[in-house]
């Protein structure tokens, strides 16, 4: 199982970030955090890269339950949704695919909060694409 779920869209940014935000709030996530990389190494590095965010992804419900379950989760939340803006004026979108984290800690009992968190960003990604 791989650990990314990616897709790309059609856009730019801004306008992929907004889409996706708005398709994960309908399935229940909320943005707790998010990083302009390429502002980071601009000012960090002196480097220029192609606008690149990373958007910390979370459905409380679903952590909660998880947290509840196994503390030690926490170190694998905000589920991570990257965009990074192409040449070809599309954007990639990568997500941390949940289910694939919550089976390598093989609790039984957390696979149904992978697969569920797995299910609903999938549906959120294929909405904007």
């Amino acid at each position: 199982m791989s650990f990314v779920l990616s897709a790309r869209a059609a856009g730019g940014i801004d306008d992929v970030e907004a889409r996706i935000v708005a398709a994960l709030k309908e399935v229940g996530f909320g943005i707790l955090t998010r990083i302009e990389v390429n502002n980071v190494l601009r000012e960090k590095l002196g480097v220029e890269t192609s606008p690149y965010r990373i958007l910390g992804a979370c459905n409380p419900t679903l952590a909660h339950e998880a947290l509840s379950r196994r503390p030690e989760v926490g170190v694998f939340l905000p589920c991570s949704v990257c965009l990074r803006q192409e040449a070809d004026g599309t954007v990639s979108i990568w997500a941390l695919n949940p289910g694939a984290v919550v089976e390598t800690l093989q609790d039984a009992e957390l696979s149904p909060q992978g697969a569920r968190a797995r299910e609903l960003i999938e549906n959120a990604i294929g909405s904007v694409t």
